[in-house]
């Protein structure tokens, strides 16, 4: 299944909050090229489209 992952940084305890009530989950933490960063991903559920399919 086809997964998203997003990278909020570990302070902004608004935006984490905020994906977690979207659904995603914390999965780990990392350095990136910005500074410490918290992975967070949702698995897409299957059989989604876009709206005006």
């Amino acid at each position: 299944a086809p997964r998203v992952i997003i990278d909020p940084h570990p302070r902004n305890a608004r935006a984490i909050r905020a994906y977690e009530k979207a659904g995603f989950r914390p999965i780990g933490r990392r350095q990136s090229q910005y500074g410490d960063v918290v992975l967070m991903a949702v698995d897409a559920a299957q059989g989604d489209t876009e709206e005006g399919d």
